[in-house]
C-alpha cells in the first residue's frame, strides 16, 4: 500500500457539511506527513519549514486553475488587505493582520496561501515544458507543482473544482474543502483559519518562546 495513503486514512473529520456549493470537513488535529515538491523555478518547498504560520493548500487539476488562482488571492486579501490592487509580486509583500486585543509580544501568525498544481506523473520532457509555461503565465508566484500524486493520495480530492487544506501552526490537519464555496461557506473558512491564528498566539502566552 501507498504509506502516503495509508496515512491519509486517519484524517477523521469531526464535521461534516456539504450543500450544493461545497464538502467541508473539520478535522481533530492529526499531523500531516512530510512532503516536499519543487516550484516552477525549480525551489525545493517543503511543508514542515512553515511550522509556526498557518498554511492554506490550494490544489487542483488543470480545469481548477482558474477557481483556485481567484480563491487564493480571495483568501491571501482577507488576511492581507494591504494586497487588494497590488500586482502579485506586490501582494506577496502585504503585513498580515494582526489579532484583535493580540497581547503584547506575540507574534502574529502568517497566513500562506500556496497553489499546488496537481500534474501526476509524467515523463521529464513534459515537466520541463509544464515549468517553462508557469514560469511565463506566473513569473512572481511560486507554483508547487506535484508530481507524485501527494495531494491526491494524502487529502481529500475531487477533480475539476477547488480543493483544499488548512494546516495549523503545529503541522495538524485542520480543515478541508473540495467543490466551489459559497459566501457563507468562505465566511465560515476565514473564522476557522483566524480561530487557529489566535490559538497559536494563546499558546505562545501559555509557553513563551525562549529569549
Amino acid at each position: 500500500m501507498n504509506p502516503i495513503l495509508k496515512i491519509s486514512l486517519s484524517f477523521f473529520p469531526l464535521v461534516f457539511n456539504t450543500s450544493l456549493f461545497a464538502e467541508v470537513l473539520i478535522y481533530r488535529p492529526v499531523a500531516v506527513p512530510k512532503f516536499e515538491m519543487d516550484d516552477q523555478f525549480q525551489k525545493q518547498n517543503k511543508i514542515e519549514n512553515f511550522r509556526g504560520d498557518v498554511v492554506v493548500l490550494l490544489f487542483g487539476d488543470k480545469e481548477s486553475a482558474e477557481a483556485n488562482k481567484i480563491l487564493g488571492q480571495t483568501i491571501h486579501e482577507s488576511f492581507h488587505p494591504q494586497a487588494k490592487g497590488k500586482t502579485p509580486a506586490q501582494a506577496r509583500l502585504a503585513p498580515v493582520l494582526e489579532l484583535a486585543d493580540q497581547p503584547p509580544g506575540t507574534k502574529s501568525p502568517e497566513v500562506h496561501t500556496i497553489a499546488v498544481a496537481c500534474v501526476g506523473k509524467v515523463p521529464n520532457i513534459v515537466k520541463v515544458f509544464i515549468r517553462n509555461q508557469l514560469v511565463k503565465g506566473s513569473p512572481d508566484v511560486p507554483l508547487w507543482l506535484d508530481f507524485n500524486e501527494i495531494m491526491r493520495t494524502t487529502f481529500k480530492y475531487k477533480p475539476s473544482v477547488s480543493n483544499l487544506v488548512v494546516i495549523d501552526p503545529w503541522g495538524n490537519l485542520r480543515l478541508s474543502a473540495s467543490g466551489n464555496l459559497s459566501q457563507a461557506e468562505f465566511t465560515d473558512l476565514v473564522n476557522a483559519i483566524e480561530s487557529i491564528r489566535l490559538e497559536a498566539v494563546r499558546s505562545q502566552v501559555r509557553f513563551p518562546e525562549n529569549p
